[in-house]
């Protein structure tokens, strides 16, 4: 009897020590490796087909959202948004009748981020949003809505630089009496002020991957790197100008001649400028007619010729028309009756 007991205890107990274990696996050590969510897998669609978009006569400033659902344009000081799939034209009319003062299209979805000019207890202040097509919905930038600054006469807003990974927002604001002052927002929407080693900013961007920012002395062309701070040094004689970083950091500089691009030179913040990779073109080029894609692509926009050129590849597109934009996958032309084209980018 004693002998039977002694099993039923050694069962009961062995049970526990199982149910125990189990209880602590499941709400300890996996429990976030547990929670399995289930998600909608889109499969790449060809984003040049039945687009019936036309762009009005006298429309400035197009440019198509990254997956080419959407294009923007401003007409008599008011902002449009058209879906390309239907040919829909939307005016985008912000919260408190704001005045935008800045807008461009995320990277990599279709929200716009814009600033704004509003009328707030009295004061003119400056805000920063993103903006939802799909249901012409604002979401605040900053934690419960804080203002960047408050607006002065002549303030411009030239630049939003941004990371979607990192969702860390830098604003360039010109004061004029050549002054520039950038505000950082971080993910948590808390507004801070960045320390310069310049008053006067040429052009900036954020490395992607990391809370990075990196600027240009407009006055004597030397280049700085935020978190740390220090400056970035190159071997050249010739001016630089920071012509734009992809999705993997890589960093893309330009030597000049005039306002001429003639040579590429890139690499990461991480290795040493010395031994980053350069491209020399066969002709001087426009700034604006080159895009780095997030592959790690040079695209070169040959507006004569009525070409697009992977530098990577020497792979060439033609087109016919008007070049409104380049992006990842294709490129949008526009004819003389301003209807929308998309061509694809096979880059196989």
């Amino acid at each position: 009897m004693k002998v039977f007991k002694k099993i039923i205890a050694w069962a009961i107990l062995s049970i526990i020590l199982q149910i125990g274990g189990l209880y602590i696996l499941d709400n300890f050590v996996f429990k976030h490796s547990s929670d399995f969510k289930s998600e909608k897998i889109e499969l790449s669609k060809d984003k040049t087909k039945d687009i019936k978009a036309t762009i009005p006569s006298g429309a400035k400033d197009v440019n198509v959202s990254y997956d080419g659902k959407y294009l923007t344009y401003s007409q008599d000081n008011n902002l449009y948004i058209q879906d390309t799939k239907t040919g829909t034209n939307t005016q985008v009319k912000t919260e408190n009748n704001g005045e935008i003062l800045y807008y461009k299209w995320l990277s990599d979805r279709d929200r716009l981020i814009m600033a704004k000019k509003v009328e707030k207890d009295g004061e003119k202040k400056i805000q920063l949003v993103t903006y939802n097509p799909k249901d012409s919905s604002e979401t605040a930038a900053t934690e419960n809505n804080e203002d960047i600054c408050t607006y002065q006469e002549g303030m411009e807003v030239r630049k939003v630089s941004e990371s979607t990974i990192t969702g860390v927002y830098y604003i360039d604001l010109y004061k004029g009496g050549l002054k520039s002052i950038v505000y950082r927002i971080d993910i948590n929407g808390t507004l801070t002020k960045v320390q310069l080693q310049t008053n006067i900013l040429g052009n900036m961007q954020i490395i992607p991957h990391e809370d990075r920012l990196i600027y240009e002395d407009k006055v004597d062309g030397r280049f700085f790197v935020t978190n740390p701070n220090k400056q970035l040094k190159f071997n050249s004689n010739k001016k630089l100008t920071l012509l734009g970083i992809d999705r993997k950091d890589v960093i893309y500089m330009g030597e000049l001649n005039g306002d001429k691009v003639t040579t590429i030179t890139y690499g990461k913040i991480s290795e040493d400028t010395s031994s980053w990779k350069k491209v020399t073109l066969d002709s001087v080029v426009n700034c604006n007619d080159l895009y780095f894609s997030n592959q790690g692509e040079i695209l070169l926009n040959d507006n004569l010729k009525g070409s697009v050129k992977n530098l990577m590849t020497g792979k060439e597109i033609e087109y016919e028309g008007k070049l409104i934009q380049i992006k990842d996958d294709f490129i949008a032309t526009m004819d003389n009756k301003g209807k929308l084209t998309y061509k694809n980018l096979d880059k196989k």
